[in-house]
């Protein structure tokens, strides 16, 4: 998932007690602490956020997941997941899915396991479908927990300027020094594929009090570098493309769709080629 699932884990381990009574809709669950697993001692095992929790008096993890789009495995993975964790930690384990964009049918709790007609066990898991979600009501939540503000892009009515920006006013209000700069820039982040990224960035500067804590920040270091980098990669898609329209009129569909699958090194090496070569040819280079 890229960058969505990168920040995502980066806003829940910055703010884990504002997540942990997000996600299970119950502010007295207690958050004791980040679970860690010994990668030395164990293989890898590759989730989002992992933290540990006290719900109803009963100590267990949550095992928090964000998805940009439907995940038919999503059942078998979490489930993975889960037992793994259990197993490490001698702790039950909640899954949460946090999913993002609607792309395609959610697959729906409880997982089975199954062998042929058996049924061998069952996994349940919470889903929560942020685009369905409205972004009026996440800000009305949001000077209690402002953690929670960097999904409004991706809920009803959350894609404008105007509902990020009242989304940054409430972490300017709301927040101070670091915390502040965490927030602001993953709204920044997130809001950047709705709005654009110089529209995304002028906004987060205008949050931030501070110019120079922001900039001495490196979260904010390295995420302005990755919008420099999406920039870069966006100008050599549109510039591929409009030398290719100006040639051949209306392009197949399937080598669209490549040009705005490619990284930057693909398509650094297409480019040249986009004013001599045949679209044949061009299908060749592009792997379609």
């Amino acid at each position: 998932m890229g960058d969505l699932d990168q920040s995502l884990r980066r806003v829940a381990q910055l703010f884990p007690v504002e997540w942990v009574h997000f996600v299970l809709s119950d502010d007295t669950a207690t958050y004791l602490g980040p679970a860690q697993i010994e990668l030395a001692n164990e293989p890898p095992l590759q989730m989002d956020t992992l933290l540990r929790v006290e719900v109803d008096g009963d100590e267990c993890l949550i095992d928090l997941e964000a998805q940009a789009e439907a995940d038919k495995k999503m059942g078998w993975r979490l489930y993975k997941y889960a037992a793994r964790a259990s197993a490490i930690f001698d702790l039950p384990v909640i899954s949460v899915v946090l999913w993002l964009e609607k792309h395609g049918r959610v697959p729906t709790s409880p997982y089975e396991i199954r062998v042929g007609k058996r049924l061998l066990g069952t996994w349940y898991y919470v889903s929560i479908e942020v685009y369905n979600l409205r972004a009026a009501d996440l800000l009305a939540q949001g000077a209690r927990m402002p953690a929670i503000l960097p999904l409004i892009p991706f809920t009803q009515g959350g894609g404008t300027v105007a509902a990020v920006e009242s989304a940054g006013q409430i972490i300017q209000r709301e927040t101070t020094g670091e915390n502040q700069v965490a927030l602001a820039t993953l709204l920044g982040v997130l809001a950047s594929r709705k709005i654009g990224h110089e529209t995304a960035m002028m906004l987060v500067r205008r949050w931030v009090m501070s110019n120079d804590l922001l900039e001495s920040s490196p979260l904010y270091q390295v995420w302005k570098q990755e919008w420099v980098e999406v920039g870069a990669v966006t100008g050599l898609r549109e510039s591929a493309l409009l030398i290719l329209r100006a040639r051949f009129g209306a392009l197949p569909p399937e080598l669209e769709q490549a040009i705005n699958r490619a990284d930057r090194p693909t398509l650094e090496a297409f480019t040249p080629f986009a004013v001599s070569e045949s679209l044949d040819q061009l299908r060749v280079r592009l792997g379609v």
